[in-house]
């Protein structure tokens, strides 16, 4: 593997010496090409075949790459389809709606598979969470919550008293959590 030194000039590096992420796309990726060859013989990338199965695709990848992935993979094998599965918010948005599937569980315990009625691409990180993950909260920590809530007040200069006893009380409670704000409450004004 290449990598660029601070005078851009590359380096050679084993494999071994990259991220886990890299060495577990390089080594199923291997896998598929490989088994191709074997199959059909030398083909370019380009006019490979068939169906892959990858199970929890973005594994150990950094975000950035979890976002560029599929894309990559669409450009180099453009005849093969992937299916692959994922808790990701990350890898959807280079997805279209038909592309993508939610499999959820019936009452019964049975599995329901469900085709996305919306592009993941046209979503914000709070409604891919929303739409395929079932997070309804932009925090889904109530820590994060209550910072949400608290900054929202912070701001708000025409809070009301009872507002301004619920921004002092979660100003204590978030100071007793550990977390300092780094900015001043907004000045009240009063209409």
């Amino acid at each position: 593997m290449d990598i660029l030194d601070a005078a851009a000039q590359p380096i050679k590096v084993p494999a071994t010496w990259l991220s886990q992420g890299y060495q577990s796309l390089i080594a199923w990726l291997a896998d598929v090409v490989g088994q191709i060859l074997l199959e059909a013989g030398p083909v370019q990338a380009h006019e490979m075949e068939g169906v892959v199965l990858v199970d929890e695709i973005d594994v150990h990848l950094h975000p950035k790459w979890q976002a560029m992935l599929i894309p990559a993979l669409k450009r180099v094998f453009p005849r093969l389809q992937f299916i692959a599965t994922t808790h990701s918010p990350m890898v959807l948005p280079s997805l279209g709606a038909a592309e993508v599937w939610r499999l959820t569980q019936d009452d019964g315990g049975s599995v329901v598979a469900e085709q996305a009625t919306r592009s993941p691409a046209l979503l914000t990180g709070t409604e891919l969470y929303q739409a395929f993950f079932d997070l309804a909260e932009l925090y889904p920590d109530e820590l994060g919550s209550k910072l949400h809530r608290y900054g929202t007040l912070a701001n708000d200069e025409a809070r009301t008293d009872d507002q301004e006893a619920q921004r002092a009380a979660l100003e204590r409670e978030l100071r007793d959590a550990g977390i300092e704000m780094d900015w001043e409450p907004a000045p009240r004004v009063h209409r």
